[in-house]
């Protein structure tokens, strides 16, 4: 229930899944219907690996894409035009509150903003500003790697400001990597 409160803003846009079940239903054929949810869902299946698209909005495409698509499914079976737009209709809404709620909790959670950013080797490292609620902000170094594929990228570790006794190193302990900010390079830690 957590992920929900930290990713309002994202999910909010899912109200409309049903709007755009019922222009599919209406326009699209079953079978290519079918074929657009399938698509979408193998190219949402990533996430579930923890893995990222570079471009941060895909994946709430992908998803609406999906949920629209089974949903048009579903409104392919009702053979009333009145029951496929009522029932459009009043999910959109009851979505509309749950998700719009989740958004207007997740703006009392403060921010992130990334401050700098050095790739290097296969390596992404973002200093960021993690600021809360209240209270001061918490600095961190995250550590992320591409995949082989290089529009997927994975975050595997934080690291915070605070733990650090060098301006220059960042130690990434889980990972065994430590990086020097200042040469721009990452190694293995011995």
């Amino acid at each position: 229930m957590g992920w929900f409160w930290q990713h309002g803003n994202e999910l909010f846009i899912f109200f409309l899944f049903p709007v755009i079940g019922i222009i599919l239903d209406l326009k699209v054929s079953k079978k290519k219907i079918l074929i657009l949810t399938i698509i979408s869902g193998i190219l949402f299946a990533p996430i579930f690996n923890g893995y990222l698209y570079i471009i941060t909005w895909l994946y709430q495409l992908f998803g609406l894409v999906l949920l629209g698509g089974l949903y048009s499914l579903f409104s392919k079976n009702l053979k009333e035009m009145t029951y496929k737009i009522l029932t459009s209709v009043l999910l959109s809404g009851f979505l509309l509150i749950l998700l719009g709620w989740f958004s207007f909790m997740d703006s009392f959670g403060g921010n992130q903003k990334v401050l700098q950013t050095w790739e290097t080797d296969n390596y992404k490292i973002e200093y960021i500003k993690d600021q809360g609620f209240a209270g001061g902000p918490l600095m961190k170094y995250e550590l992320s790697v591409y995949s082989s594929i290089p529009i997927f990228i994975k975050k595997i570790e934080t690291a915070r400001k605070d733990e650090m006794e060098d301006k220059c190193i960042v130690i990434f302990p889980e990972s065994e990597l430590i990086f020097n900010k200042c040469e721009n390079q990452i190694n293995h830690r011995k």
